[in-house]
């Protein structure tokens, strides 16, 4: 199970769902995180979309994953993927993204 710790959140007066809803969600395989993510990050996909207006709806929930500091082994747990496939599509983000190597991509999507 995630803990509410691992997370990086939004200042509260920000946020409307309440950060351990979204954990819930996730490890409930939820197929609703999504639409409470978005309810309590408004702001996140339309910024996103600015950078790269070619992103996919994958890229931006994956973004989502990351801005919550997910670690690789839980979306690879989540997504049912391979931890490789995890890192992969992390590098195909940083590049959509136009992430520089040196900057440390969750930093990055908390600060967006």
């Amino acid at each position: 199970m995630i803990e509410k710790d691992q997370f990086f959140s939004a200042p509260p007066e920000s946020r409307r769902i309440p950060v351990s809803t979204l954990l819930r969600l996730l490890n409930e395989g939820s197929t609703s995180f999504y639409i409470a993510f978005l309810e309590a990050y408004p702001d996140f996909s339309e910024k996103l979309l600015r950078i790269n207006p070619a992103m996919k709806f994958s890229d931006i929930e994956f973004c989502a994953y990351i801005k919550l500091n997910l670690e690789t082994k839980q979306i690879a747990q989540f997504k049912k993927i391979s931890t490789r496939a995890v890192e992969g599509k992390k590098y195909r983000i940083r590049k959509k993204l136009n992430i520089p190597p040196n900057v440390n991509m969750y930093i990055w999507m908390s600060r967006l």
